[in-house]
């Protein structure tokens, strides 16, 4: 199943000389949206073109045939030595890291700027599972260094700020394949 956050990897070279060259390197793609069609909008994001430059984001369609793999971001347990982080205790949530530190693990190039958010998303099982990863996140909080900026991935929903969802507000604001909506928090926790 694909979701946001997903990285991809294309059967062929895109059209777009940057694209194509990303492409060329090995790397992955990440999904950003559905389009119309059986289309995904894709986005990559190069390093730093020198110091005080940002990473350049960009964008790119994707037929769903064109997908030659799909696999979800690395498992934040798995890459902390590779991002300079202290190994963390045992989770039961399926942390995975996402954003630059993520370009960083895939590309080997510096993306991150000292102090910069540590970006997550939690794959939830079901949407009973979210307070219990909000705890894990919060208990990581205290460990890491970085400010978390997470999101809790509802399957078959979207993502929610994990902050947000803590709130305990009664709708929240979600983000999928389809677009950003404002959802009642009991639709999530359906099963």
């Amino acid at each position: 199943m694909i979701r946001r956050h997903s990285l991809v990897w294309l059967k062929r070279t895109p059209a777009a000389d940057a694209a194509a060259a990303w492409f060329a390197a090995g790397h992955p793609f990440i999904v950003a949206r559905t389009r119309p069609g059986e289309e995904l909008s894709l986005g990559y994001c190069r390093p730093p073109s020198g110091p005080g430059h940002p990473p350049s984001r960009h964008a790119l369609a994707a037929a769903l045939g064109d997908l030659r793999t799909t696999e979800r971001p690395p498992l934040l347990g798995d890459v902390t030595s590779a991002l300079g982080l202290p190994a963390l205790p045992p989770v039961s949530a399926e942390i995975r890291l996402i954003g630059s530190r993520l370009w960083q693990v895939l590309t080997g190039e510096p993306y991150g700027r000292p102090g910069s958010d540590l970006d997550l998303v939690v794959d939830l099982p079901n949407g009973s599972a979210s307070d219990s990863a909000v705890a894990e996140l919060t208990r990581l909080q205290t460990l890491l260094v970085p400010r978390l900026d997470a999101e809790l991935s509802f399957p078959g929903h979207g993502e929610v700020h994990w902050q947000e969802w803590r709130s305990g507000v009664p709708r929240v604001l979600v983000k999928s394949l389809q677009g950003v909506a404002l959802r009642d928090r009991a639709e999530l926790l359906a099963p």
